[in-house]
């Protein structure tokens, strides 16, 4: 697979990133948000019940644990790293991160 990487603007730290996700790594980041249980009862009314917080930090961590390779080469936690950084770098690698997922780099279909 085809990776690229970028420099983080405060910590200047190399991030490697792969180019482009299967349709299968999409799925798996989208899951958190659309992974809604919905209960009917007996007179047919729906119920259904979603943490949006909870599903969007989970949703962020599935596709920096996706699409982010290495962090300075070192392959090990990445996500808890990536949360560790500066808030500038994190929103600087958040953001490289859902140009992939999104595919930013190519047509839309």
């Amino acid at each position: 697979m085809k990776t690229k990487t970028v420099i983080t603007p405060i910590g200047k730290q190399k991030i490697e990133l792969k180019e482009w996700i299967t349709g299968g790594e999409y799925e798996e980041i989208q899951k958190p948000i659309t992974n809604v249980k919905l209960l009917i009862d007996t007179v047919g009314t729906a119920k259904g019940e979603i943490n949006v917080g909870d599903a969007s930090q989970k949703s962020t961590e599935v596709a920096i644990r996706t699409i982010v390779i290495s962090i300075d080469e070192d392959t090990k936690d990445i996500v808890k790293k990536v949360m560790e950084m500066h808030r500038d770098d994190y929103l600087f690698i958040t953001k490289a991160v859902d140009n992939i997922y999104k595919g930013e780099n190519f047509p839309k279909p």
